[in-house]
Protein backbone atom coordinates (compact mmCIF):
# COMPACT_ATOMS: atom_id res chain seq x y z
CA UNK A 1 0.00 0.00 0.00
CA UNK A 2 1.03 3.33 -0.93
CA UNK A 3 1.58 5.27 2.71
CA UNK A 4 3.41 8.65 2.22
CA UNK A 5 4.22 11.02 -1.26
CA UNK A 6 6.33 13.49 -1.10
CA UNK A 7 7.46 15.60 -4.24
CA UNK A 8 9.64 19.05 -4.46
CA UNK A 9 10.23 21.38 -6.90
CA UNK A 10 7.30 19.95 -9.16
CA UNK A 11 4.90 22.71 -10.35
CA UNK A 12 2.71 23.83 -8.11
CA UNK A 13 4.08 21.25 -5.16
CA UNK A 14 7.43 22.35 -3.01
CA UNK A 15 8.08 20.38 -0.13
CA UNK A 16 4.72 18.52 -0.52
CA UNK A 17 4.00 15.85 1.82
CA UNK A 18 1.06 13.45 1.19
CA UNK A 19 -0.02 10.65 3.95
CA UNK A 20 -2.52 7.88 2.82
CA UNK A 21 -4.33 5.50 3.84
CA UNK A 22 -6.26 2.45 2.20
CA UNK A 23 -9.08 4.39 1.10
CA UNK A 24 -8.97 8.36 0.65
CA UNK A 25 -10.77 11.02 -1.32
CA UNK A 26 -9.06 13.95 -2.41
CA UNK A 27 -10.76 17.12 -2.64
CA UNK A 28 -10.62 20.85 -2.95
CA UNK A 29 -11.04 23.95 -5.33
CA UNK A 30 -10.11 23.74 -9.03
CA UNK A 31 -6.03 24.81 -9.14
CA UNK A 32 -4.91 23.31 -5.91
CA UNK A 33 -2.87 20.51 -8.12
CA UNK A 34 -5.06 17.23 -7.29
CA UNK A 35 -4.29 16.41 -11.38
CA UNK A 36 -1.11 17.21 -11.06
CA UNK A 37 -0.28 15.17 -8.23
CA UNK A 38 -1.36 12.36 -10.63
CA UNK A 39 0.94 13.43 -13.70
CA UNK A 40 4.10 13.55 -11.06
CA UNK A 41 3.03 9.92 -10.04
CA UNK A 42 2.19 9.12 -13.90
CA UNK A 43 5.89 10.69 -14.55
CA UNK A 44 8.12 8.38 -11.64
CA UNK A 45 6.68 5.23 -12.89
CA UNK A 46 6.97 5.78 -16.19
CA UNK A 47 10.64 6.68 -15.96
CA UNK A 48 11.40 3.80 -13.69
CA UNK A 49 9.36 1.01 -15.47
CA UNK A 50 10.25 2.26 -18.95
CA UNK A 51 12.56 3.44 -21.70
CA UNK A 52 11.61 7.11 -21.72
CA UNK A 53 14.33 9.56 -20.51
CA UNK A 54 13.89 11.92 -17.97
CA UNK A 55 14.21 15.16 -19.99
CA UNK A 56 10.98 14.09 -22.15
CA UNK A 57 9.25 13.43 -18.64
CA UNK A 58 10.36 16.26 -16.12
CA UNK A 59 10.98 19.10 -18.67
CA UNK A 60 13.00 22.54 -17.13
CA UNK A 61 9.20 23.78 -17.31
CA UNK A 62 8.09 21.02 -14.58
CA UNK A 63 9.95 23.14 -12.09
CA UNK A 64 8.43 25.08 -9.66
CA UNK A 65 8.29 29.01 -11.42
CA UNK A 66 8.39 31.04 -8.97
CA UNK A 67 11.55 29.26 -7.44
CA UNK A 68 15.36 28.87 -8.89
CA UNK A 69 16.40 25.41 -7.48
CA UNK A 70 17.82 22.68 -9.99
CA UNK A 71 16.83 19.92 -8.25
CA UNK A 72 13.57 17.95 -8.38
CA UNK A 73 13.09 15.22 -5.81
CA UNK A 74 10.37 11.97 -5.54
CA UNK A 75 9.77 10.10 -2.92
CA UNK A 76 7.15 7.17 -2.96
CA UNK A 77 7.01 5.04 0.85
CA UNK A 78 5.30 2.05 0.28
CA UNK A 79 4.13 -0.95 2.55
CA UNK A 80 4.72 -4.33 1.36
CA UNK A 81 5.15 -6.44 4.75
CA UNK A 82 8.00 -4.51 4.31
CA UNK A 83 8.48 -1.06 4.42
CA UNK A 84 10.07 0.59 1.19
CA UNK A 85 10.81 3.93 -0.34
CA UNK A 86 11.82 4.97 -3.47
CA UNK A 87 13.62 8.30 -3.55
CA UNK A 88 14.31 10.35 -6.66
CA UNK A 89 16.29 12.98 -7.62
CA UNK A 90 16.49 15.03 -11.12
CA UNK A 91 19.12 17.60 -11.91
CA UNK A 92 19.94 19.10 -15.19
CA UNK A 93 23.87 19.33 -17.14
CA UNK A 94 24.95 20.50 -20.56
CA UNK A 95 23.89 22.51 -22.93
CA UNK A 96 20.95 23.14 -23.65
CA UNK A 97 20.22 21.88 -20.16
CA UNK A 98 18.63 18.64 -20.02
CA UNK A 99 16.66 16.96 -17.01
CA UNK A 100 19.18 13.73 -15.40
CA UNK A 101 19.25 11.50 -12.57
CA UNK A 102 21.28 12.37 -9.89
CA UNK A 103 20.11 9.48 -7.07
CA UNK A 104 17.52 7.02 -7.82
CA UNK A 105 17.74 5.16 -4.53
CA UNK A 106 15.01 1.90 -3.66
CA UNK A 107 15.14 1.09 0.94
CA UNK A 108 13.84 -2.19 2.22
CA UNK A 109 13.35 -1.19 5.79
CA UNK A 110 15.56 1.72 5.61
CA UNK A 111 18.41 -0.49 4.12
CA UNK A 112 19.67 0.15 0.45
CA UNK A 113 18.54 -2.48 -2.17
CA UNK A 114 18.92 -0.60 -4.99
CA UNK A 115 21.22 2.64 -5.73
CA UNK A 116 22.14 4.70 -8.60
CA UNK A 117 23.76 7.85 -7.63
CA UNK A 118 25.98 10.21 -9.47
CA UNK A 119 26.42 8.09 -12.87
CA UNK A 120 27.55 4.88 -10.65
CA UNK A 121 24.85 1.51 -9.80
CA UNK A 122 25.23 -0.20 -6.26
CA UNK A 123 23.40 -3.62 -6.29
CA UNK A 124 22.75 -5.18 -2.92
CA UNK A 125 21.44 -8.90 -2.61
CA UNK A 126 18.52 -9.66 -0.20
CA UNK A 127 20.53 -9.57 2.91
CA UNK A 128 21.49 -6.10 2.01
CA UNK A 129 24.69 -6.95 1.42
CA UNK A 130 26.62 -4.98 -1.49
CA UNK A 131 27.40 -7.10 -4.49
CA UNK A 132 27.95 -4.75 -7.90
CA UNK A 133 28.77 -2.06 -8.58
CA UNK A 134 29.30 -0.25 -12.05
CA UNK A 135 28.83 3.02 -14.36
CA UNK A 136 25.76 3.78 -15.95
CA UNK A 137 24.30 6.78 -18.21
CA UNK A 138 22.63 9.20 -15.97
CA UNK A 139 20.41 10.06 -19.07
CA UNK A 140 18.29 6.74 -18.19
CA UNK A 141 16.50 5.08 -14.97
CA UNK A 142 19.20 2.69 -13.78
CA UNK A 143 16.36 0.38 -12.29
CA UNK A 144 13.97 -0.02 -14.84
CA UNK A 145 17.18 -2.00 -16.41
CA UNK A 146 17.37 -4.51 -13.48
CA UNK A 147 15.89 -7.44 -13.99
CA UNK A 148 14.69 -10.56 -11.70
CA UNK A 149 17.11 -12.73 -10.21
CA UNK A 150 16.75 -14.77 -7.06
CA UNK A 151 19.31 -12.55 -5.08
CA UNK A 152 17.11 -9.42 -5.57
CA UNK A 153 13.86 -10.78 -4.51
CA UNK A 154 13.45 -7.96 -2.18
CA UNK A 155 14.19 -5.46 -5.12
CA UNK A 156 11.85 -7.02 -7.57
CA UNK A 157 8.76 -6.92 -4.67
CA UNK A 158 9.00 -2.95 -5.30
CA UNK A 159 9.33 -2.84 -9.29
CA UNK A 160 6.39 -5.67 -9.09
CA UNK A 161 4.18 -3.15 -6.69
CA UNK A 162 5.05 -0.04 -9.30
CA UNK A 163 3.96 -1.51 -12.34
CA UNK A 164 0.16 -2.07 -10.22
CA UNK A 165 0.40 2.19 -9.31
CA UNK A 166 -2.22 3.27 -12.05
CA UNK A 167 -3.54 6.86 -12.11
CA UNK A 168 -6.62 6.60 -14.06
CA UNK A 169 -9.26 9.66 -15.51
CA UNK A 170 -12.05 8.18 -17.89
CA UNK A 171 -12.45 10.15 -20.98
CA UNK A 172 -15.42 8.13 -22.69
CA UNK A 173 -14.72 10.25 -26.03
CA UNK A 174 -11.32 8.95 -26.76
CA UNK A 175 -12.70 4.91 -25.94
CA UNK A 176 -12.41 2.75 -29.56
CA UNK A 177 -14.07 -0.10 -30.34
CA UNK A 178 -11.53 -1.86 -31.98
CA UNK A 179 -8.69 -3.80 -30.78
CA UNK A 180 -5.51 -5.19 -32.86
CA UNK A 181 -3.68 -6.48 -29.81
CA UNK A 182 -4.05 -7.72 -25.80
CA UNK A 183 -2.45 -4.47 -23.53
CA UNK A 184 -1.80 -5.07 -20.33
CA UNK A 185 -2.15 -1.91 -18.82
CA UNK A 186 -5.14 0.65 -18.94
CA UNK A 187 -4.17 3.75 -20.88
CA UNK A 188 -4.30 6.96 -18.36
CA UNK A 189 -7.76 7.88 -20.24
CA UNK A 190 -8.75 4.53 -21.03
CA UNK A 191 -8.46 5.13 -24.81
CA UNK A 192 -7.77 1.16 -24.55
CA UNK A 193 -10.34 -0.01 -22.61
CA UNK A 194 -10.69 -2.46 -25.63
CA UNK A 195 -7.11 -3.74 -25.54
CA UNK A 196 -6.77 -3.77 -22.14
CA UNK A 197 -10.11 -5.74 -21.36
CA UNK A 198 -9.05 -7.96 -24.01
CA UNK A 199 -6.18 -8.78 -22.36
CA UNK A 200 -7.85 -8.50 -18.74
CA UNK A 201 -10.76 -10.98 -19.30
CA UNK A 202 -8.24 -13.89 -20.95
CA UNK A 203 -6.33 -13.60 -17.61
CA UNK A 204 -8.93 -12.80 -15.16
CA UNK A 205 -11.99 -15.25 -16.56
CA UNK A 206 -13.41 -15.66 -12.97
CA UNK A 207 -13.49 -11.54 -12.64
CA UNK A 208 -14.95 -11.20 -16.30
CA UNK A 209 -17.84 -12.90 -15.20
CA UNK A 210 -18.28 -10.87 -12.44
CA UNK A 211 -18.82 -8.25 -14.67
CA UNK A 212 -20.66 -9.65 -16.82
CA UNK A 213 -23.54 -10.20 -13.81
CA UNK A 214 -22.38 -6.48 -12.57
CA UNK A 215 -23.40 -4.92 -15.84
CA UNK A 216 -26.69 -6.71 -16.14
CA UNK A 217 -27.65 -5.14 -12.69
CA UNK A 218 -26.76 -1.93 -13.61
CA UNK A 219 -27.63 -1.57 -17.10
CA UNK A 220 -30.93 -1.89 -18.44
CA UNK A 221 -31.29 -4.80 -21.14
CA UNK A 222 -27.71 -5.72 -20.39
CA UNK A 223 -26.52 -9.35 -21.72
CA UNK A 224 -22.86 -9.54 -22.55
CA UNK A 225 -19.83 -7.48 -23.37
CA UNK A 226 -18.47 -9.41 -26.83
CA UNK A 227 -15.12 -9.41 -28.30
CA UNK A 228 -16.56 -10.00 -32.13
CA UNK A 229 -13.83 -11.35 -34.71
CA UNK A 230 -13.33 -8.41 -37.74
CA UNK A 231 -10.25 -10.05 -38.93
CA UNK A 232 -6.89 -11.71 -38.13
CA UNK A 233 -5.79 -9.72 -35.27
CA UNK A 234 -8.86 -7.38 -35.20
CA UNK A 235 -11.69 -7.51 -32.41
CA UNK A 236 -14.67 -5.38 -31.83
CA UNK A 237 -16.38 -4.68 -28.68
CA UNK A 238 -19.97 -5.13 -28.51
CA UNK A 239 -22.63 -4.93 -25.88
CA UNK A 240 -25.25 -6.77 -26.26
CA UNK A 241 -28.64 -5.22 -25.04
CA UNK A 242 -32.13 -7.06 -25.01
CA UNK A 243 -34.96 -3.86 -25.92
CA UNK A 244 -37.98 -4.14 -25.13
CA UNK A 245 -40.34 -5.99 -28.16
CA UNK A 246 -43.16 -8.77 -29.03
CA UNK A 247 -40.56 -11.56 -28.51
CA UNK A 248 -40.03 -13.36 -25.58
CA UNK A 249 -37.66 -13.28 -23.98
CA UNK A 250 -36.56 -9.88 -25.96
CA UNK A 251 -33.58 -10.45 -27.94
CA UNK A 252 -30.23 -9.07 -27.75
CA UNK A 253 -28.82 -6.31 -29.81
CA UNK A 254 -25.29 -5.91 -30.45
CA UNK A 255 -24.22 -2.50 -30.70
CA UNK A 256 -20.25 -1.11 -30.83
CA UNK A 257 -18.89 -0.10 -28.04
CA UNK A 258 -18.37 3.48 -29.17
CA UNK A 259 -22.24 3.47 -29.80
CA UNK A 260 -22.91 3.07 -26.68
CA UNK A 261 -23.53 6.72 -24.41
CA UNK A 262 -20.87 8.06 -22.79
CA UNK A 263 -22.76 7.29 -19.55
CA UNK A 264 -22.94 3.65 -20.39
CA UNK A 265 -19.08 3.73 -21.53
CA UNK A 266 -17.85 4.97 -18.35
CA UNK A 267 -20.12 3.21 -16.40
CA UNK A 268 -18.93 -0.64 -17.74
CA UNK A 269 -14.77 0.80 -17.55
CA UNK A 270 -15.93 1.75 -13.54
CA UNK A 271 -17.07 -1.80 -12.73
CA UNK A 272 -14.75 -3.26 -15.34
CA UNK A 273 -11.55 -1.51 -12.99
CA UNK A 274 -13.65 -2.81 -9.71
CA UNK A 275 -13.72 -6.64 -10.65
CA UNK A 276 -10.11 -6.61 -12.72
CA UNK A 277 -8.00 -4.53 -10.52
CA UNK A 278 -8.73 -3.95 -6.78
CA UNK A 279 -7.30 -6.90 -5.73
CA UNK A 280 -4.06 -7.23 -3.25
CA UNK A 281 -1.36 -4.34 -3.74
CA UNK A 282 -2.93 -3.02 -6.45
CA UNK A 283 -3.01 1.17 -5.99
CA UNK A 284 -5.56 2.94 -8.13
CA UNK A 285 -6.03 6.42 -8.14
CA UNK A 286 -9.07 7.93 -10.01
CA UNK A 287 -9.74 11.77 -11.18
CA UNK A 288 -13.43 12.34 -11.08
CA UNK A 289 -14.83 8.92 -12.00
CA UNK A 290 -18.14 10.56 -11.73
CA UNK A 291 -17.95 12.49 -14.51
CA UNK A 292 -20.34 11.28 -17.24
CA UNK A 293 -22.62 9.15 -14.96
CA UNK A 294 -26.35 10.27 -13.06
CA UNK A 295 -26.05 10.42 -8.82
CA UNK A 296 -28.07 7.50 -8.43
CA UNK A 297 -25.21 5.44 -10.47
CA UNK A 298 -22.56 6.39 -8.58
CA UNK A 299 -23.39 5.19 -5.08
CA UNK A 300 -23.31 1.77 -5.89
CA UNK A 301 -20.32 1.74 -7.49
CA UNK A 302 -19.27 3.02 -4.55
CA UNK A 303 -20.24 0.69 -2.12
CA UNK A 304 -19.40 -2.34 -4.00
CA UNK A 305 -15.71 -0.91 -4.31
CA UNK A 306 -15.27 -0.71 -0.41
CA UNK A 307 -16.47 -4.40 -0.28
CA UNK A 308 -14.37 -5.22 -2.94
CA UNK A 309 -11.34 -3.53 -0.89
CA UNK A 310 -13.07 -5.10 2.42
CA UNK A 311 -12.80 -8.30 0.54
CA UNK A 312 -9.59 -8.64 -1.14
CA UNK A 313 -7.42 -5.54 -0.77
CA UNK A 314 -6.19 -2.97 -3.35
CA UNK A 315 -6.12 0.27 -2.79
CA UNK A 316 -8.21 3.38 -4.00
CA UNK A 317 -7.39 6.80 -3.89
CA UNK A 318 -10.39 8.87 -5.38
CA UNK A 319 -10.65 12.95 -6.50
CA UNK A 320 -13.48 14.76 -6.64
CA UNK A 321 -16.33 17.32 -6.49
CA UNK A 322 -19.24 15.07 -6.68
CA UNK A 323 -22.24 15.55 -4.13
CA UNK A 324 -22.40 11.68 -3.36
CA UNK A 325 -18.68 11.25 -3.35
CA UNK A 326 -18.17 14.27 -0.78
CA UNK A 327 -21.06 13.12 1.42
CA UNK A 328 -19.90 9.23 1.68
CA UNK A 329 -16.52 9.87 1.70
CA UNK A 330 -15.37 13.27 3.20
CA UNK A 331 -16.10 12.90 6.64
CA UNK A 332 -13.69 9.63 7.37
CA UNK A 333 -11.64 9.86 3.83
CA UNK A 334 -11.35 12.97 3.25
CA UNK A 335 -7.72 14.84 2.54
CA UNK A 336 -8.34 18.48 1.53
CA UNK A 337 -5.72 20.25 -1.14
CA UNK A 338 -5.54 24.07 -0.59
CA UNK A 339 -3.38 27.28 -2.01
CA UNK A 340 -3.13 30.55 -0.92
CA UNK A 341 -3.22 32.39 -4.20
CA UNK A 342 -0.04 30.96 -6.45
CA UNK A 343 1.70 29.65 -3.94
CA UNK A 344 2.36 26.02 -2.71
CA UNK A 345 -0.07 23.00 -2.22
CA UNK A 346 -0.56 21.67 1.15
CA UNK A 347 -2.69 19.57 2.56
CA UNK A 348 -4.53 18.69 5.72
CA UNK A 349 -7.70 16.26 6.95
CA UNK A 350 -11.26 17.54 6.17
CA UNK A 351 -12.65 18.51 9.25
CA UNK A 352 -16.12 19.56 9.15
CA UNK A 353 -16.84 23.19 9.74
CA UNK A 354 -20.85 23.42 10.23
CA UNK A 355 -23.44 21.05 11.07
CA UNK A 356 -24.40 21.14 6.85
CA UNK A 357 -22.85 18.09 5.03
CA UNK A 358 -19.74 18.57 3.13
CA UNK A 359 -21.98 19.22 -0.52
CA UNK A 360 -24.19 21.46 1.26
CA UNK A 361 -21.33 24.15 2.20
CA UNK A 362 -20.19 23.61 -1.49
CA UNK A 363 -23.47 24.32 -3.08
CA UNK A 364 -23.98 27.48 -0.47
CA UNK A 365 -20.07 28.77 -1.73
CA UNK A 366 -18.60 27.82 1.33
CA UNK A 367 -15.16 26.85 1.20
CA UNK A 368 -13.96 23.91 1.99
CA UNK A 369 -10.49 24.94 2.13
CA UNK A 370 -10.85 26.23 5.73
Amino acid sequence: MLKRVYIDNFRCFVNFELPLTQEQLILGSNGTGKSTLLDALRAVKALVTGDARPDELFPYSSRTRWQSLPQQTFELQVDLVESYRLRLELDSWGSPQKTRIKREVVLCNERPVFEFVNGEVHLFNNDFQHKVTYPFDWFRSALATVQPRPENALLMKFKNWIETLHCLELNPHTMSKVTEREEIEPAPDMSNFASWYRHASQERADSASRLQDDLSQIIPGFESLDLVLAGANSRILEAKIAFPSSDSPPAGYPIAFDELSDGQRVLISLYALLNFMVDRNTCLFLDEPENYIAIPEIQPWLMELQDRIEDRGGQIILISHHPEMLNYLAPELGLVFERSGPGPVRVRNYTPTSSLSPSEQVARGWSIDG
